[in-house]
């Protein structure tokens, strides 16, 4: 979350729930595009 607040340029906390449910939902489209899970370590 942090990570991408940083790219986003979001110095505030009012948007960390939308944002980490954009995360969540981009690793969970890779995963079922690609059948690999995907985290912050790869």
């Amino acid at each position: 979350l942090e990570e991408a607040k940083d790219f986003l340029k979001v110095d505030y906390g009012d948007e960390d729930i939308f944002i980490q449910d954009l995360i969540n939902a981009s690793e969970q489209y890779l995963k079922n595009a690609t059948g690999k899970t995907f985290d912050s370590t790869n």
